[in-house]
């Protein structure tokens, strides 16, 4: 709630004659603060997942028919390989990405589609989702955004590597993958 108030209070500020240059830095600012507030909620939806409650394909299920009134459209679904066999960090990482790239496509991209591709190997584990939005600004790299900036952190972790290919104003595409060991 005070992370939120902080925000809205830097908003109107920008209105209070500040000049284009303080703007647009309060303005980042407010942004920051926007990932920061979705980082704790990823956070703590992490921290009240229980792998063993459901499986895998069946959280995420349910976590995009949570996210479809906030998108606007039901994303679609692919699954292949034994992803419900997969270690339960893998997963629990798996899911606030998941969730994370569809609540940054949300806020920023204005999609009319989305999908969510999960893709398990043996070896491997790749999650993709891919949006037909605006894509990424080209004056802001991507790992600026703690969202995105803590979609790699989770891949690192893994040993594994988190990538964003846009080209506005055709969409994004961000690939999640990790080895399974």
């Amino acid at each position: 709630g005070d992370l939120f108030a902080l925000g809205l209070n830097m908003q109107a500020t920008i209105g209070q004659g500040t000049d284009d240059h303080a703007s647009q830095r309060i303005q980042r600012q407010v942004t920051m603060l926007d990932d920061i507030i979705g980082m704790l909620r990823n956070t703590i939806f992490g921290l009240t997942h229980h792998p063993t409650a459901a499986t895998f394909t069946e959280t995420v299920e349910q976590l995009l028919t949570t996210l479809d009134q906030r998108l606007g459209h039901h994303p679609t679904l692919t699954v292949h390989g034994p992803v419900d066999d997969l270690p339960d960090a893998v997963i629990e990482d798996a899911i606030v990405v998941i969730k994370e790239a569809l609540t940054n496509c949300a806020k920023h991209a204005n999609a009319t589609q989305t999908t969510v591709d999960i893709d398990a190997t043996a070896n491997q584990l790749t999650i993709t989702v891919t949006d037909n939005g605006d894509g990424l600004p080209d004056h802001e790299p991507a790992t600026t955004c703690l969202g995105i900036n803590n979609m790699l952190i989770r891949a690192r972790t893994h040993d594994g590597n988190c990538t964003i290919n846009s080209t506005p104003p055709n969409g994004a595409t961000l690939t999640w993958s990790v080895p399974i060991t």
